[in-house]
């Protein structure tokens, strides 16, 4: 009995050994779906900046270039790329649907108005779709589309070009629609999401468009 109970133990370890490893690799096949993006109304972070408040609802600008710490990045897809999390490749291309999650990020980001095409840094946190890993170096091999990219937390040095949307500053006490006008923003800090439009929530030093002259 006590035999046959011992060859039962094995068995076990065995069995969740290989059924944990299946589990590991089938993620860089297959993924597991599921993701939520950031509360765009939560904006707690703000509190300690200085800075007017402005909500943006506008086209896109085009290309940006990001460099320092962002609190979190969120990323939706259908098709993905290559992404290196700590020295292993994860491939995304064979996933219908991508959900990638980096908190803590601190590197470089550069994307258009729907393909990242840099990324490179160092993350306290990853998860993709579903799996998670800390503090990891993190990098994208080749870019790669999205259907929406949100940001949290970042600085944004400067923004100009000729925009079109709304714009409320100061929690709704300045509201103004822009129709491919001047758009100059400096000092901005908060949240970003780009879908079919692009999204900004924070606070800024000084803002410049035909209607509207705020300075710092």
């Amino acid at each position: 009995m006590e035999s046959d109970s011992k060859k039962w133990i094995i068995f076990a370890i065995i069995f969740v050994a290989v059924a944990s490893s299946l589990i590991y690799f089938a993620f860089f096949d297959d993924g597991i779906t599921g993701f939520t993006i950031f509360d765009r109304d939560d904006r707690e972070y703000l509190e300690d900046f200085e800075g007017r408040d402005i909500i943006a609802d506008l086209n896109h600008p085009g290309n940006l270039s990001l460099s320092g710490i962002i609190n979190s990045i969120a990323v939706e897809a259908e098709e993905g790329s290559i992404i290196s999390i700590g020295g292993n490749n994860a491939n995304l291309s064979g996933m219908e649907e991508i959900a990638v999650d980096i908190n803590g990020f601190k590197g470089d980001l550069f994307f258009g108005d729907s393909e990242i095409f840099v990324l490179e840094g160092f993350s306290d946190k990853v998860s993709i779709n579903g799996m998670t890993f800390n503090n990891v170096d993190i990098g994208i091999r080749d870019s790669f589309s999205y259907d929406l990219l949100g940001l949290e937390g970042f600085s944004l040095d400067s923004l100009n070009y000729n925009a079109t949307g709304q714009l409320s500053i100061e929690d709704g006490k300045t509201t103004t629609n822009l129709n491919h006008e001047n758009f100059e923003l400096e000092g901005f800090f908060g949240n970003l999401v780009i879908d079919e439009k692009f999204r900004l929530d924070g606070n800024f030093d000084s803002l410049k468009t035909e209607d509207i002259f705020i300075e710092k």
